[in-house]
């Protein structure tokens, strides 16, 4: 069932039901903003899995000059 049919089946009335073309948009916008969110998790999986992989510094221990 649609957002249209929703709002009319909860008889919110004719001044609340939204056009197809508004209903395109919202669900446009839903997507992108789902689009978004995925990628921002993705991101913080791939910062994490970075991280996990890196050796922990210790500032207390000094580091070593490289091998020539």
């Amino acid at each position: 069932m649609d957002l249209g049919m929703m709002l009319l089946n909860f008889g919110m009335g004719s001044a609340m039901q939204l056009s197809v073309a508004e209903i395109q948009r919202l669900q446009m916008e839903s997507a992108q903003l789902v689009q978004v969110q995925l990628e921002q998790m993705l991101r913080q999986q791939a910062i994490e899995a970075a991280s996990a992989q890196m050796p922990r510094m210790d500032p207390l221990v000094p580091r070593q000059p490289p091998l020539k």
